[in-house]
C-alpha cells in the first residue's frame, strides 16, 4: 500500500485547521457572491420600476403571440407579478449569505442557527420553483388578454430550472435535518465528555 492512500484520522488537528481554513475562505467568497446577487436582484427590480418601457419591452418579449398591447392595469399587473420570482430570489440570496457567514465564522461547523436557515433556503427554492411555473401562466394571460377572443394564450410550462430548484429546495430540507440531528449528536457526546 503506498502512502498515499493511507488517510489521517479524522482528529489530527492539522487536518481540521486546513478543512477549517478551506471552509472559512469558501464561505467568505460565498458570502460575498451572496451580497453580489442582491445587489443585483435589487438593481434589476429598481431598473424594471424606474423603467415602465423596459419592462413592458421584456415582457412582450416573454411571451410571444402579442397581437394587442394590452391596457395600462393588465401591463401594470403583468410587471408586478413578473417581479416575484426577483423578490424570492433576493430572499434567497440573503439567507444564503447568512447561512455562509454562519459557516465561516462560527467556532464549530454545527451552529444551532444552521438548520432554520437551510430550512428557510429550502422553501424559498421550493417557491422559486412554483412561482416560476404560475408566473408565466399569469404573465401570458395578463399579456395576451387584448388579444381578440380566441388569441389568448394559457401558457403551462416547467422548465428545467423549475425542477432544479425543487430539487435544490428539496435537498436543502433534508441538509437542514441532517445538520440538526448532527447538533444534536454533537451536544450528546459533549454532555457524555
Amino acid at each position: 500500500m503506498s502512502c498515499s492512500s493511507v488517510s489521517r484520522p479524522p482528529s489530527d488537528d492539522t487536518t481540521e485547521s486546513g478543512d477549517r481554513r478551506r471552509l472559512r475562505s469558501i464561505a467568505q467568497f460565498a458570502e460575498w457572491l451572496a451580497v453580489a446577487g442582491v445587489a443585483m436582484g435589487l438593481g434589476y427590480v429598481a431598473y424594471l420600476a424606474l423603467a415602465p418601457d423596459a419592462l413592458a419591452v421584456a415582457l412582450r418579449r416573454e411571451v410571444p403571440g402579442v397581437v394587442v398591447a394590452p391596457g395600462a392595469p393588465a401591463l401594470t399587473a403583468a410587471g408586478l407579478v413578473s417581479l416575484v420570482p426577483a423578490l424570492i430570489f433576493i430572499a434567497a440570496m440573503g439567507s444564503a449569505r447568512t447561512l455562509f457567514r454562519l459557516l465561516g465564522r462560527a467556532a464549530t461547523v454545527f451552529d444551532p442557527a444552521a438548520p432554520s436557515v437551510l430550512r428557510r433556503i429550502g422553501l424559498l427554492a421550493i417557491a422559486a420553483a412554483v412561482a416560476g411555473v404560475i408566473v408565466r401562466m399569469v404573465v401570458g394571460l395578463l399579456m395576451t388578454s387584448a388579444n381578440p377572443p380566441g388569441q389568448q394564450q394559457l401558457v403551462l410550462s416547467v422548465s428545467s430550472g423549475d425542477v432544479t430548484a425543487l430539487v435544490v429546495g428539496l435537498l436543502m430540507l433534508a441538509f437542514a435535518l441532517v445538520m440538526q440531528e448532527g447538533i444534536r449528536l454533537d451536544e450528546d457526546n459533549r454532555s457524555i465528555l
